[in-house]
């Protein structure tokens, strides 16, 4: 696939529908296929989160880092990671530096 002029296709390792001036054409992904829109359309992202909107569990997309998790189920896309460990499962979304270290732990 990768449709070029209706003509020429190459092969990739993963299929993405991808939206382009309201068409739905399939794309080349060698990454991973999410952000489902209607449950038809997705767009290839180098990383896969878990997001809550209006009460529903989706896949969004993240170039960065997933975590902040929450009953083991669900992931938000931050830009940096700092741990802030409770009772040894959950880290924290900082935007800022992480820093403090208390021993050696936290």
């Amino acid at each position: 696939y990768k449709v070029i002029n209706g003509l020429i296709s190459t092969c990739c390792s993963r299929v993405c529908y991808k939206v382009i001036n309201g068409l739905i054409l399939l794309t080349c992904c060698n990454r991973v296929c999410y952000k489902v829109i209607n449950g038809l359309i997705s767009t290839c992202c180098s990383r896969v989160c878990y997001k809550v909107i209006n009460g529903l569990i989706l896949l969004t997309c993240c170039n960065r880092v997933c975590y902040k998790v929450i009953n083991g189920l669900i992931s938000t896309c931050c830009s940096r990671v700092c741990y802030k460990v409770i009772n040894g499962l959950k880290s924290k979304c900082c935007s800022r530096v992480c820093s403090k270290v208390i021993y050696g732990l936290i």
